[in-house]
């Protein structure tokens, strides 16, 4: 308005000196204060890709404006963009020269880039703080959820009273995350009781959560999938126990049990030779001291008899041909898309015609 002053902000997307507008969501959380030109180009989604880095950096990639449905994962827009060229995403050297601008990095991505991990190993006592402060004033759950896996990937014990702290807070929506950094921040005891007790807690849909036990690989976990499960059986629970280290008498016993635990050990052995998640293709878990191939091929016809729905005799039947792969621990299926060990080529400009 004519007449009336205001003091220039850094807007958030750009880093200009300008009159800030907010942008809100739907979604309660704090808005984007961006400048004119700027905000013009969020709602439009045609970001330059510095640009929503920077913005994902602070809010979380997965807020509306920001979100996959319009951008990859390096912040290009699925729709033409002028000067992106000019205003990359962030390269690996830059971060290597700055821990702070490695942590916001780490925040924009859909996932942690291992190349990143030895930074934040090599300065923990810098890093942990990053993450309490930045964790702090941006509260979106996918930049707390990057923190928790910083800490447990690259900090271990030294962020063991952070995680205490978060893990005693009101978190709930973090189960999953929060479990990894307990698994590895925390003495173990401490880590499988706040896991135990979140998933004992009233109202709780065990089946949704039971994944986040496979962090421990410790046969506790298996024992609380023994004690929680219950129909209807969705994969998780299979690909939980092998990730908890599944050995064959365990799961003969389960088959023996019969339904629930019965296709749950049938999900797990799937799971310890074919790897169809990216959890698994991380974890390579294999069936611990398995039988001889002919043990295996008897056990599994019989339980092909003893339960004769489809589900369970077109799997029975898919590791009986596997028995080999199973026995030997040699996956007989590829490992699909692990995390990348290297660097996303920001440089390289996507060609729109794809």
């Amino acid at each position: 308005m004519l007449g009336q002053s205001y003091v220039p902000e850094t807007c958030e997307a750009c880093h200009a000196m300008a009159e800030l507008r907010e942008v809100e969501e739907a979604d309660g959380l704090p808005p984007y204060r961006v400048c004119a030109a700027c905000a013009a180009r969020l709602t439009e989604h045609v970001l330059r890709p510095l640009e929503w880095f920077r913005l994902a950096a602070l809010h979380g990639w997965s807020r509306y404006h920001l979100h996959d449905d319009f951008y990859d994962e390096l912040g290009r827009s699925i729709d033409p963009v002028d000067d992106a060229e000019l205003h990359p995403f962030p390269a690996l050297a830059d971060c290597a020269a700055s821990l702070p601008l490695a942590v916001d990095v780490a925040y924009a991505l859909w996932h942690l880039p291992r190349a990143l991990v030895p930074l934040f190993a090599a300065q923990p006592a810098a890093t942990l703080e990053l993450l309490e402060q930045t964790t702090a004033q941006r509260p979106h759950p996918d930049i707390r959820a990057s923190a928790d896996e910083i800490a447990a990937v690259a900090l271990g014990p030294v962020a063991e009273e952070w995680i205490r702290r978060e893990c005693a807070g009101d978190n709930d929506a973090l189960l999953f995350p929060l479990a990894q950094a307990a698994a590895a921040c925390l003495p173990r005891d401490e880590a499988l009781a706040y896991v135990r007790q979140a998933l004992a807690a009233p109202g709780t849909n065990v089946a949704e959560r039971i994944g986040c036990l496979a962090w421990f690989h410790d046969e506790a976990a298996l024992d609380l999938i023994e004690q929680h499960a219950c129909a209807p059986i969705s994969e998780t629970w299979g690909r939980t126990a092998a990730a908890s280290g599944i050995t064959w008498d365990r799961a003969r016993r389960w088959m023996e049990a019969g339904r629930p635990l019965s296709t749950v050990a049938l999900d797990a052995l799937h799971a310890c030779v074919r790897y169809d998640s990216p959890l698994l293709a991380e974890l390579a878990p294999r069936l611990l001291d398995p039988p001889d191939v002919a043990t295996l091929r008897a056990v599994l016809t019989e339980q092909m008899d003893r339960d004769p729905v489809p589900r369970v005799k077109k799997l029975a039947a898919r590791l009986i041909e596997d028995a080999e792969a199973l026995v030997v621990g040699v996956p007989d299926f590829p490992l699909g898309e692990r995390r990348s060990d290297e660097w996303p080529q920001a440089e390289t400009p996507r060609d729109e015609t794809e």
